[in-house]
């Protein structure tokens, strides 16, 4: 999730954001279950999870299409030296 997404298609971001999510919900759902957590409510974790996921990708996707105008304005790019033959 913490890779840089500068090239990466929509489909992927939303799919590596699905991945981060699904794997957080049922590590925090493991954690309760194993330390018998009886004060949180099944809907408040399942609600929270698919609310920050669908934050998260609207974040992603706004950050996507900023760097993909500041680029096509010239800005954003990565200046690279090749030194050799």
């Amino acid at each position: 999730m913490y890779e840089s997404f500068r090239m990466k298609k929509v489909g992927e971001v939303i799919f590596i954001v699905y991945q981060t999510v699904y794997i957080g919900f049922f590590v925090f759902a493991g954690i309760c279950y194993m330390f018998h957590i009886e004060h949180v409510s099944r809907a408040l974790v399942i609600l929270t999870f698919l609310f920050s996921a669908i934050f998260i990708i609207i974040q992603k996707l706004l950050l996507i299409v900023f760097f993909r105008w500041l680029r096509k304005k010239g800005l954003n790019f990565r200046n690279v030296l090749v030194v050799g033959t």
